[in-house]
């Protein structure tokens, strides 16, 4: 969003030049077109041709294109103390074989239009002005939690790291206006207090070490958020899938550096990142997943001999976690047909005193559909499987660990009448 600039330098990473050249000479002319401040392993950016002979009423058109990649353009002009300038040279020449022709007192012999076209910088180098970049309204989706339709998380500890990294050669203030986690199934949103929110963060620009790897050096702000210095807990158990920020970038704020060092690579990034850490003790209750899948109901239970169908969910648990399980069958609008609830819940993994799981439990759930649920469902398009958590002793907090597993497997039992 860098839209006011005073270029001295730059080497570009990609980019073309179109040239289009106009001749009224009535012979053909040999041509050199140069940009004298461009060049490419040491050379000039040089393009030569020839152009035919103009019918003495329309000119004589040559159009060419030429990669820009690789090259490094100088922008300071002829007397090496301007910016955004750019010198092309055009030479035309008569060949000696060429026949003598008379122009017209007042007529341009040679015309040059040129078209530079999208220009990508892998450095550039110059003077970056005062500006600022208001984002009123960018949104974080945290797909995941979509799928949490009710309950209660309730967390031990919590811990945020807000980090504001610079990778630009230019000073940065950054201005959070406002952080507001938003849960769209409850619509309940809240916005997290902090004394930086509302206050100025200052970064330095980047520190360029062109030439060397890596070419540039971000500088870097670490605010934490913690349980004692913002309301982290209540912000993140309101399970937010969307976080909403508020924002203002001030560019350069105390103006373009004076030698022309302002920079920017690329590759180079002013971002800010958001990383939780928690500790996995926490705490479910009553905490609904819900997620769908495509079944085809017609074509398994067409037939009309199908009298029952049994369900058999089978589960070797090590979370110490407990959960209960409900089916809906819907229809392509969203309709639901009829349900299938398993009376049972799957048991949660055997915990120790430190509410960590030592053993894990195997357990078994059924449910079934009889015949007049069977009509029900036929029309039914996918199933919407709901499942309700609850931590093992709840509402102290368990020990989560990446050894945990729990293994599911789904039977099925159609009872047929012959």
């Amino acid at each position: 969003n860098i839209t006011q600039a005073e270029l001295i330098e730059a080497l570009l990473s990609d980019g073309t030049v179109d040239l289009e050249i106009q001749s009224m000479a009535t012979q053909p002319l040999n041509l050199t077109v140069e940009i004298p401040k461009a060049s490419k392993d040491g050379q000039t950016f040089v393009h030569n041709g020839s152009i035919g002979a103009s019918d003495g009423v329309n000119p004589a058109t040559l159009v060419t294109n030429r990669s820009l990649y690789g090259y490094s353009i100088n922008f300071t002009g002829d007397n090496g103390t301007l910016s955004n300038r750019i010198r092309l040279l055009i030479y035309a020449q008569v060949p000696t074989d060429a026949s003598p022709f008379s122009i017209a007192q007042g007529t341009q012999i040679v015309g040059l239009k040129f078209k530079l076209n999208n220009l990508r910088p892998h450095y550039a180098r110059g003077k970056i002005k005062s500006q600022t970049v208001n984002f009123a309204q960018d949104t974080l989706d945290i797909k995941a939690l979509r799928i949490v339709k009710s309950g209660t998380l309730d967390l031990q500890d919590l811990f945020m790291n807000l980090k504001v990294t610079n990778g630009v050669g230019v000073d940065l203030r950054v201005k959070i206006k406002e952080l507001t986690g938003i849960n769209s199934n409850s619509g309940a949103m809240v916005s997290l207090n902090h004394p930086i929110v509302g206050s100025i963060i200052n970064i330095n620009r980047a520190i360029n070490q062109q030439w060397s790897n890596p070419e540039y050096i971000s500088t870097e702000q670490n605010i934490p958020f913690t349980t004692s210095n913002s309301n982290l807990i209540s912000f993140v158990e309101n399970i937010p899938d969307r976080i909403a920020m508020k924002a203002e970038f001030i560019i350069n704020p105390q103006g373009p550096s004076a030698a022309g060092n302002d920079f920017i690579y690329g590759n180079s990034k002013s971002q800010i990142h958001l990383r939780v850490e928690a500790p996995l003790a926490f705490a479910l209750n009553q905490v609904v997943l819900s997620d769908t899948i495509s079944m085809n109901m017609e074509k398994l239970l067409g037939n009309k001999g199908v009298k029952s169908v049994g369900f058999v969910l089978w589960a070797n648990n090590f979370f110490p976690l407990e959960a209960q399980a409900q089916m809906y069958f819907e229809d392509p609008s969203g309709q639901v047909l009829d349900s299938l609830l398993f009376q049972n819940t799957l048991q949660a993994a055997q915990i120790n005193s430190n509410y960590e799981s030592i053993n894990p439990v195997v357990s078994e759930i059924a449910g079934a559909l009889l015949e007049e649920n069977i009509k029900n469902v036929k029309a039914a398009t996918r199933i919407r499987f709901k499942i309700k958590l609850n931590t093992s002793g709840a509402p102290a907090h368990a020990q989560w660990k990446d050894s945990y597993f729990l293994d599911l497997k789904l039977r099925a039992k159609l009872k047929y009448s012959i």
